[in-house]
């Protein structure tokens, strides 16, 4: 082998040993160094997905007992509206049966009975031996007149109150112009029996005073007894038709005005008593909104922000934030009747608290969006990102990166996204690192 060929064979070895030793320093090197990925800032209102739950919320709203239940106690039979429904005034929102009527009304019956006997056991010992006398002819005549009337009186109240008109005191019934045709033709019927009455005792009062029927003192006092048995009979016959009317009003309890059906607070074959509230019901003119507890949202949640129903999709939003006494803060949404109809109603809303919203939080401004795993912090407020800087090495080193510890101004932060003060969009931004770092480090793009 000549001396060139020794040279040449020399140079070779050099080559391969240089080659092998920038080989391995170079799979040293991309062991050793860290590896980010390099990210740019970006401008733009910070936008946020804030899940929260509602339910539906009337501003105004009022509970009703049914206080007549008190007197006569209920059990509920059958529920006839659903929470959410609209009623009018007027419509059935449950039907029941008063327990204790029949046994009230037993002992109504039992007194009626006491004093119809009472009448009667004093009418027949009058009866007089001399059966066509002027007198008894006259007296007889003025008994059963008596006993019109007072069917009339009864017949004419237990109209008035099957019509639901007000009556007022007997005295005033002449009165009377714009009864019902029921209770008009009652109405009739009692005055020709009180006038009928009235007439059969003139004409025994003027015999008593002529004396042609020899009729004594004892004969008056008589028919002031008579009276007061009737008067006895007739206020039987009132809490008697009281009863009934009770018992009616019960039987089917109505709305007392036009609203939305909040909760009907019995249940069907349940004891009520009057003592607790039964149904609450919207205010009359009230439109209904959801609802959604935002006390521990930190984000600025304000008018207009959009608001999606998860369930549905159906989008509305914000119209309100209130905070209550109770130092909660809730979000009011707006609820009308198309997005009410795309969310299924308000039977299917009404009564749940856990409505699923997605509140979508915009910022006021443009800033400078980082990616939240891109911003780092030393605890507390104090917050950085590491910038990114090209650098040049020597033989054994190739062209890389070294990271310079930034401070950054922390306007907001969501889970994904950070919103900073500074502008950042010249510089390039180390993020999603495979290994810690620190300032001054140096770093190479991941090899793929």
């Amino acid at each position: 082998m000549t001396r060139k060929q020794k040279a040449l064979k020399g140079l070779m070895v050099l080559a391969l040993v240089i080659a092998l030793c920038m080989f391995f320093a170079r799979t040293v090197q991309t062991i050793t160094t860290p590896k980010v990925q390099r990210i740019t800032a970006t401008r733009g209102k910070l936008e946020q997905k804030i899940q929260l739950t509602g339910s539906i919320y009337f501003e105004d709203a009022e509970s009703f007992k049914v206080s007549e239940a008190r007197k006569l106690g209920i059990t509920v039979d059958r529920i006839r509206v659903k929470a959410g429904a609209y009623v009018e005034e007027g419509d059935v929102l449950f039907t029941a049966y008063a327990t204790e009527y029949d046994s009230k009304m037993k002992e109504l019956q039992t007194k009626y009975d006491e004093a119809v006997g009472k009448l009667a056991e004093e009418y027949a010992a009058h009866i007089r031996q001399q059966q066509h006398s002027e007198h008894n002819v006259l007296y007889n005549q003025l008994m059963d007149d008596m006993d019109a009337y007072y069917v009339a009186v009864y017949q004419v109240m237990a109209t008035a109150v099957e019509e639901g008109y007000t009556l007022g005191k007997e005295d005033t019934w002449d009165a009377i112009t714009d009864a019902p045709e029921k209770t008009a033709a009652a109405l009739q019927v009692y005055v020709q029996a009180r006038d009928a009455m009235n007439a059969s005792a003139t004409k025994l009062l003027l015999l008593y005073k002529t004396g042609s029927g020899r009729v004594g003192e004892a004969t008056f006092d008589y028919i002031k007894k008579l009276d007061g048995f009737k008067s006895d009979i007739a206020k039987v016959q009132q809490d008697m038709l009281e009863l009934d009317a009770l018992n009616t009003s019960l039987t089917a309890i109505r709305a007392p005005r036009a609203g939305y059906v909040m909760e009907i607070a019995v249940k069907e074959g349940e004891a009520y008593d009057g003592s607790k509230t039964a149904y609450v019901l919207s205010a009359e003119s009230a439109e209904p909104s959801l609802r959604a507890d935002i006390t521990s949202i930190s984000k600025t949640i304000s008018k207009g922000n959009k608001v999606e129903l998860k369930d549905s999709g159906a989008s509305t939003q914000v119209e309100d934030v209130q905070v209550k006494g109770d130092g909660k803060k809730y979000a009011v949404i707006k609820l009308d009747s198309k997005t009410l109809k795309a969310a299924g109603g308000m039977s299917r809303l009404i009564g749940r608290d856990d409505i699923a919203l997605v509140l979508t939080y915009k910022a006021a401004k443009s800033t400078t969006l980082l990616p939240a795993s891109a911003v780092r912090s030393d605890g507390g407020d104090s917050y950085y990102v590491y910038t990114v800087n090209r650098s040049y090495g020597g033989l054994l080193d190739s062209s890389g990166y070294v990271l310079s510890k930034t401070t950054v101004t922390v306007l907001e932060k969501t889970d994904q996204v950070v919103s900073v003060s500074e502008d950042l969009s010249y510089v390039e931004i180390a993020d999603r690192e495979d290994r810690a770092l620190k300032d001054g480090q140096a770093v190479m793009d991941y090899v793929d």
